[in-house]
């Protein structure tokens, strides 16, 4: 059983395999119990917020009234919920940390990773917006394979769609998993494709060639590395920052050069500190 506490109200909801046995007992269609659950929960929240809430008690009614939303088959107002109302893996996740409860949420759209079951629920682009925060919680709380599995149905997906902006973000979070995992090779097969599909003068672009860059140098490439991050810079327009300059300014160190770390270091933090990034 797991247990809500909500404005002095406690709540319970159930594993998915009991809730399963006990579904098979009733008399009536499961899905209009949750939906007479979420009906009375749903009055109680804001349906637009002016802005994405951040009170952990009210975050937990949210998840609630999201998980009964989807227990009650309304799977595009619960996408709704978490997108528009609960600002998705930018508010939850950059914003406010909240790793953990953003896999519970993605994970009730698709547990065990089953993105069939939105197949026609959703539109492709929600789907790829559903998987690819999904994947980030799972790569920030260090769970690198559900990361990959998540980024690769991104990836699958918008390239069917022949959405090669997306897909050129699908191929630089799988680039940026396989760094972290340490597989160079795969990271910087993913970082050229993202480099290849993105439009110069993008962000993104940027990103991708600091990507393939780090790629380089952890293959030992430090040249065509130099070359990568001297062109993001430039197209950046000023020292680069965020993983960004995390990864320039690591490779700085290790190549002898600690006052440009640190001086890179020094001004990713104060970037940071600035746009709470």
């Amino acid at each position: 059983m797991f247990r809500y506490e909500t404005d002095g109200q406690i709540v319970y909801s159930a594993h998915p395999f009991l809730r399963e046995f006990f579904r098979n007992l009733l008399g009536t269609q499961p899905e209009d119990i949750h939906e007479s659950v979420r009906a009375k929960l749903a009055p109680s929240l804001e349906a637009r917020p002016s802005t994405p809430p951040s009170d952990p008690i009210i975050l937990d009614q949210y998840e609630l009234l999201i998980e009964e939303t989807l227990l009650a088959g309304r799977v595009q107002d619960a996408f709704d919920l978490y997108s528009g109302v609960l600002g998705g893996y930018h508010h939850l996740g950059r914003v406010l940390g909240e790793n953990a409860r953003g896999v519970r949420i993605t994970e009730r759209f698709v547990p065990l990773d089953d993105f069939a079951l939105i197949e026609r629920q959703l539109s492709l682009r929600s789907r790829s917006v559903l998987g690819a925060s999904g994947g980030l919680f799972a790569q920030r709380l260090g769970d690198l394979a559900r990361a990959r599995v998540a980024f690769a149905y991104c990836q699958a997906l918008d390239a069917s769609a022949s959405e090669r902006t997306n897909e050129s973000t699908d191929c630089r979070n799988l680039a940026n998993v396989e760094l972290d995992a340490g597989f160079f090779p795969k990271a910087l097969e993913y970082s050229e494709r993202a480099v290849l599909l993105g439009r110069s003068g993008d962000r993104g672009h940027q990103t991708s060639s600091a990507f393939r860059a780090v790629s380089r140098f952890s293959l030992g490439d430090t040249f065509a590395a130099l070359a990568d991050f001297q062109c993001a810079t430039e197209l950046e327009g000023e020292p680069m920052y965020s993983v960004r300059g995390i990864h320039e300014a690591e490779c700085k160190f290790l190549r002898g050069d600690r006052s440009g770390a640190l001086r890179q270091t020094e001004s990713n933090r104060e970037y940071a500190i600035q746009y709470n990034n």
